[in-house]
């Protein structure tokens, strides 16, 4: 960069400094928010996040880009779906950083309770089923395990699996990856894997969206047997809306599958643009909209350019990716991994990521923190539309006759009689709901408690055949832990149940109110 470059870059910096302070005096944005701007600006980092729904390819893409082989394992389970950081090192080294012992204790709570409690809650069950995985699969840690929640640890970059694979030692305790690749491109840059939305994994799930909320760039992988659905669409328009980014790549991920069902290349982009432009035009006014308005969709295939790349003697000897090499032969009628990395057209996305990271980054953090300023801007000016339109009718309301107003008022009191009598109802069937869930939850503890004292009985009965008096205290104090679970289990499930009985009540007096 020429010293006329730097110093006009460092002055829009300088100006969009000012232009935060200015959101933050004005309430656009909160202190949190101006401080990861100044942070941003100052470290001079582009980070680009690799965002999509499970099984989209985001890790297969990734090793084809930057690896050429099979680094990163895709996440097979919930319990292997962990946040990977790839930036520049001087050497190939993984950094790993573990769960804290209150975030282990949050997934060993889920692990314990009841899948069948759950069973009509599937976020809910997502969790618990992850957790029960975890909390297992901790097992082979041993006495290791306490020593390593809360750190972070340094290994090398082939023991990868170790941490994120799905047999890997580690694995079910690992939060995040950092891995640092001799790359000198990677200088400045970090690329971020993020888990497919909606981890069960809360604390996973909320690095990632902090992560997302320092995304300079994103890159939206779409698989191309259902590109741009519902779920995508809530990807862009709920989540990087709310944060504002410089620049949206859109990638169409394992075309070849289509091609091989006779779909034409053209035929696919065709339908993909047509998605976008229709979600543009209902969400129109929004930056995200804007954004994709000139979004040009590239179609690839990961699994082809990861072939292309990694020695052939790796694809000759394990099954699944022969099946793969040859049908890819087949349908494109190749044979060589040239023509494989041809036809896969992962060239135009790696195009488009490197000219991004090579002659657009200043710009790019540059519309980042325009973008998540003028976002915050028009959700304010939305809030003052709505609060306008309200005065507005509130004003029509006063000016109208005084018999047009004091019969609305009279028809107001007849409907706030009738509320009334539904609430109180609603309390008198509440009251008696929780009278009877209560009661059943006490003979439920009931039992439980006698379980726990005849075990305790037996055992202080037993001391002097089978076990010493130390191995006595241990094993009561396992009665009274599974007794303590068994009641925690129970109040849980009780408060579940009167809050789905208590929301399903309040929508329907919500219904009648509308």
């Amino acid at each position: 960069m020429s010293a006329n470059l730097f110093e006009d870059y460092q002055s829009k910096r300088a100006k969009l400094k000012d232009f935060a302070q200015s959101a933050l005096n004005q309430h656009w944005i909160k202190e949190e928010d101006f401080k990861g701007i100044v942070e941003s600006l100052n470290n001079d980092v582009l980070t680009i996040g690799v965002i999509g729904q499970m099984k989209c390819g985001k890790s297969t893409f990734l090793n084809a880009f930057l690896f050429g082989d099979e680094v990163l394992p895709a996440a097979t389970t919930p319990m292997t779906a962990a946040l990977s950081i790839i930036t520049y090192g001087e050497k190939k080294e993984v950094e790993v950083e573990f769960y804290s012992p209150d975030e282990w204790e949050e997934q060993k709570t889920n692990a314990y309770r009841n899948i069948e409690d759950v069973k009509e809650d599937p976020a809910l069950l997502s969790k618990i089923k992850a957790a029960k995985e975890m909390v297992d699969n901790s097992k082979r840690l041993g006495s290791e395990l306490n020593s390593l929640l809360g750190t972070t640890k340094s290994d090398e970059l082939n023991k990868l699996q170790e941490y994120v694979g799905a047999d890997g030692r580690y694995v079910s305790i690992t939060k995040s990856v950092t891995i640092h690749y001799p790359e000198e491109w990677l200088k400045g840059v970090q690329i971020v894997d993020t888990p497919g939305f909606n981890d069960p994994v809360a604390s996973r799930e909320e690095r990632t969206n902090d992560f997302l909320k320092k995304a300079d760039v994103v890159i939206l992988l779409l698989y191309a047997g259902r590109a741009f659905d519902e779920t995508d669409k809530a990807i862009l328009f709920d989540k990087v809306a709310n944060v504002g980014v410089g620049k949206i790549l859109v990638g169409v991920n394992k075309y070849d599958l289509n091609f091989h069902n006779g779909e034409k290349t053209s035929e696919m982009k065709t339908n993909v643009l047509n998605a976008i432009r229709k979600a543009c035009s209902e969400k129109d006014g929004s930056l995200v909209a804007d954004q994709l308005k000139d979004v040009s969709p590239i179609l690839f295939s990961a699994s082809m350019a990861l072939m292309a790349k990694m020695p052939m003697s790796k694809i000759s000897s394990d099954e699944t990716w022969k099946f793969h090499w040859n049908q890819s032969c087949s349908d494109f009628g190749i044979s060589d991994q040239k023509s494989m990395l041809e036809k896969s057209l992962i060239g135009d996305l790696e195009s488009s990521v490197r000219e991004l990271i090579q002659n657009s980054k200043e710009d790019i953090l540059i519309q980042k923190t325009t973008n998540f300023v003028l976002q915050a801007g028009k959700n304010i000016l939305e809030d003052l539309r709505m609060k306008s339109l309200n005065a507005k009718e509130r004003i029509n309301n006063y000016s109208k006759p005084d018999d047009e107003l004091n019969k609305r008022i009279s028809d107001l009191t007849q409907v706030e009689k009738r509320l009334n009598r539904r609430i109180d109802r609603l309390y008198e069937e509440m009251d008696s709901f929780f009278d009877d869930e209560v009661d059943k939850t006490i003979e439920t503890l009931k039992d439980s408690l006698v379980r726990c004292e005849s075990s305790i009985y037996d055992r202080i009965g037993n001391v002097s055949l089978f076990w010493s008096e130390t191995d006595l205290g241990v094993r009561i104090n396992i009665d009274l832990k599974i007794l303590k679970n068994e009641v925690e289990a129970e109040i849980k499930k009780l408060t579940r149940k009167l809050s789905k009985e208590l929301k399903s009540k309040v929508e329907v007096l919500c219904n009648d109110i509308e």
